[in-house]
């Protein structure tokens, strides 16, 4: 539950065993706190982050090409995937998707796949939780 900014010095006053604000007063410990916050939000700024794989695609690749994925097992390649992204679990990259081929082959931004690594394809924006 949220703290209001009184509760968050009292909360450190206490910590500091000092609620009798005889070495640190609450003008003093308000100051320092909130140049923490403002230097704490400059190493890790506030960003929301929703995780959503409204679509997702798997399968393994069949190849070893460069800068594309292969799998012609499957053959579910799009031209609208062009801008999606591609992951791959088994050495944890990503790679955008630059060129629809074919049904059976994609070309990516970097070199990720390799045959018989997998792959799950996402929507341009999602996040992958961990990534």
């Amino acid at each position: 539950m949220a703290k209001s900014f009184a509760a968050l010095v009292n909360e450190v006053e206490r910590k500091l065993e000092d609620s009798s604000n005889a070495t640190w007063s609450a003008a003093s410990i308000g100051s320092d706190l909130e140049d923490a916050v403002r230097e704490l939000s400059e190493y890790l700024p506030y960003e929301m982050i929703y995780i959503y794989t409204v679509e997702s695609r798997t399968g393994t690749a069949s190849a070893t090409t460069a800068d594309a994925l292969v799998d012609s097992d499957e053959g579910q390649f799009l031209s609208t995937d062009v801008g999606k992204i591609i992951y791959n679990p088994d050495d944890n990259t990503f790679a955008e998707v630059t060129a629809y081929v074919s049904a059976n082959q994609l070309t990516l931004s970097k070199d990720i796949m390799t045959v018989g690594e997998n792959y799950a394809m996402f929507n341009e924006d999602a996040m992958i939780a961990g990534r």
